[in-house]
Order: C-alpha cells, then sequence, then structure tokens
C-alpha cells in the first residue's frame, strides 16, 4: 500500500504511495499513521530513485513519480 521513508537529516517520516493510489486513501492511510487531523497533513508530488526520496525531479533514468504524505506541525502563536 505505501513505503515508509525516514529522513536521515532531521527526525521526519514519509508515506511513500504511487500515483494510482486515491488522494482520500492517502489522507486516510497518514491520518492513521500520524495520529493527527487531515489539517496536518501535506501531500504532495515526490520521486524514488534507487530508495532516495527526491522532491524535485532528478531527471534521471529509473525514477518514479510517487504521492508523498507528511506530517507537519503548524506553529501558532501561544497567548
Amino acid at each position: 500500500m505505501f513505503e515508509i521513508y525516514i529522513s536521515t537529516t532531521a527526525k521526519k517520516h514519509y508515506l511513500v504511495f504511487n500515483l494510482r493510489a486515491r488522494y482520500e486513501v492517502i489522507g486516510k492511510e497518514a491520518k492513521k499513521y500520524f495520529r493527527c487531523g487531515y489539517t496536518n497533513i501535506v501531500i504532495e508530488k515526490g520521486w524514488v530513485l534507487d530508495e532516495a526520496l527526491y522532491f524535485e525531479n532528478p531527471h534521471k533514468k529509473g525514477t518514479r513519480t510517487v504521492w508523498v504524505a507528511s506530517h507537519w506541525r503548524k506553529q501558532g502563536v501561544k497567548k
């Protein structure tokens, strides 16, 4: 269904889905995995090449396009 990629530089997880996955399914699975609401989930296009995840197209042979879901906490102002 999806693959989990973990950042090497920060404490960040990404869920990677193939392009045929529906937006609603991606949101539902991300909501379950990250245990948050839809407002904190970002879904964007990414590219996978040799087990590495890119957010800009590397323009290399063998690259596959995927959907990437991640959790972003909004930084609010404390009162």
